[in-house]
């Protein structure tokens, strides 16, 4: 396994610190057996004196020389032994050896017979030296990374681990297919793909949808957040719009991912004093998007939930050519994603995984993890051996409407709060707003009981639906009127999303009296 990993490692772009460090001690613990295995014991003739017995059996063999001196290899008695003798004094030690009666061979050796052991040294301190700098060269690059501060990474997310995406898949294998062929964009005369907006509600998985990008490109990924291009002093957030750009051009095909780009491209007010640093890394931005250099393999992912906010100069074709709307996932969409979460899971039980997608209208991709979170949670504080469908549906409760509460309701605040649910749920079945899933008087969170109702996911609604619903969230306020004559604090929330909706309906969708026009605060985008 560790040799695997050694080999990972010098292959890959990343640093393994545990790696390299395995290698550098693998090398310095050969050096070291090497010492000690194959260099024998060094010795001196006056040792070697003591040594020899009258039935001593004593073989001398020239092992290597160099200029000053001459190694002998002695073996006394089948003990090996290293004998050094320097050419200063080569006579008088000859003289010693005689006394004893061992002569010196003249027999001469080859280059490589009277270097070897310096040889297999040297080849083994080379390698160390070798996994050394590698080591130094990818925690260098390393610090470098770290200290530009951006996220610098191979991405292994592919289409194929992102689930829920069926609408906006196609557009990006489109974008995908353009990034990749961007010589034969040119060939047939157009401009290669410079940059996409993800824009859409959060948790829908826009950064997961980039790192996909990334990993179908076989591209490098650099990520970084809005607010990091955000600085107090002037120019030194065009100093960083510059720097990731430069990374972007070393490790080219390369994709960009500025997430919150509204934080660093956001419109721009012409204003002098605080704006003047913004503004100036927002031009420094549009420069280096669409400027005089090259950035052909570089591909800008912009994310943000706010479109309308940004720069009308960074939405032009040319810096982001496309812009994909990443909505809350379909019906189909929240199946997939909680059979990705769930069927991996040996501890999670046999789940009616299209009951659960069905309870869970609205809910985006990260909403949908939480849940089963969740349910994981309860699981494990309720000691069950396996997570249930039930934890599901009590999770999702739990998220949507808070935890219950242990208030001290008098039984006439109960009768009120009962009185009060039947009416959402007498004219939610008049009006066909929706099935009634569950009706409750224990209070939750910022309420005191709970109706809830399931409708059929819809992108468009008539003004009867509108008007249905708007009679809904005030039956509980009618209710308490008709049968206790009076009125109750407990109709703040309903009365709060009555007021949001029919504020829509007048000012957004032009459903009153005054026809159809639209009377909203956000008049900006009418005045181009």
């Amino acid at each position: 396994m560790q040799i695997k990993r050694v080999f990972r490692f010098l292959k890959s772009k990343k640093e393994d610190k545990k790696a390299s460090l395995y290698c550098f001690l693998t090398g310095l613990i050969i050096c070291m057996l090497m010492a000690v295995f194959l260099y024998p014991e060094n010795i001196t003739i006056d040792f070697l004196k003591t040594k020899i017995s009258e039935d001593s059996k004593i073989q001398l063999e020239l092992e290597e020389y160099s200029y000053t001196s001459k190694r002998f290899f002695v073996n006394i008695d089948e003990k090996n032994y290293s004998l050094v003798i320097f050419l200063d004094d080569l006579q008088k030690s000859e003289r010693e050896l005689k006394e004893l009666n061992i002569e010196l061979p003249n027999k001469e050796l080859s280059w490589f017979q009277s270097q070897k052991y310096y040889y297999y040294s040297g080849v083994f301190f080379y390698l160390n030296l070798i996994f050394l700098l590698i080591f130094i060269k990818k925690e260098y690059q390393s610090f470098k990374d770290k200290k530009s501060g951006f996220d610098i990474e191979k991405i292994d997310v592919g289409f194929d681990k992102v689930a829920g995406i069926d609408s906006i898949k196609e557009d990006l294998e489109e974008v995908v297919e353009h990034f990749m062929n961007g010589e034969k964009v040119k060939e047939y005369g157009g401009k290669v793909l410079s940059g996409v907006i993800l824009h859409g509600p959060p948790g829908t998985g826009k950064t997961l949808m980039a790192k996909a990008v990334a990993k179908e490109s076989n591209a490098h990924f650099i990520a970084a957040s809005g607010s990091q291009f955000v600085e107090l002093y002037v120019g030194m957030g065009a100093k960083r719009v510059r720097s990731i750009f430069n990374e972007a051009r070393k490790r080219k095909p390369c994709v960009i991912f500025i997430d919150e780009i509204d934080a660093v491209a956001r419109k721009r007010t012409g204003n002098s004093g605080g704006s003047e640093e913004y503004d100036q890394t927002v031009n420094e931005f549009l420069a280096q998007m669409d400027g005089f250099k090259d950035n052909d393999g570089i591909l800008v992912i912009g994310a943000t939930n706010r479109l309308e906010q940004l720069d009308d100069a960074i939405l032009r074709p040319g810096r982001f050519d496309r812009k994909i709307n990443v909505d809350t996932p379909t019906l189909k969409g929240r199946e997939e994603i909680l059979n990705l979460y769930i069927s991996k899971n040996k501890k999670i039980d046999k789940v009616d995984v299209k009951k659960l997608a069905k309870v869970t209208p609205r809910f985006s991709g990260a909403d949908l993890k939480n849940l089963v979170d969740q349910a994981i949670y309860l699981a494990i504080k309720e000691k069950s051996k396996l997570v249930r469908e039930n934890h599901f549906l009590v999770a999702k409760d739990k998220i949507e409407l808070g935890g219950e509460r242990d208030l001290d309701m008098t039984e006439e605040d109960k009768k009120i709060t009962a009185y009060h649910e039947v009416g959402h749920m007498f004219l939610s079945y008049f009006y066909k707003v929706g099935k009634v899933e569950k009706v409750s008087i224990v209070p939750r969170g910022q309420a005191l009981g709970v109706t809830q109702i399931s409708n059929e996911e819809s992108v468009s609604y008539s003004k009867d639906q509108l008007m249905g619903q708007l009679a809904m969230l005030l039956g509980g306020r009618v209710a308490e009127q008709i049968f206790f004559n009076h009125q109750s604090t407990g109709a703040s929330n309903d009365i709060m999303k009555a007021t949001g909706l029919a504020r829509k309906m007048v000012c957004d969708w032009g459903m009153s009296s005054f026809g159809p026009i639209n009377i909203s605060n956000n008049m900006d985008k009418f005045s181009e």
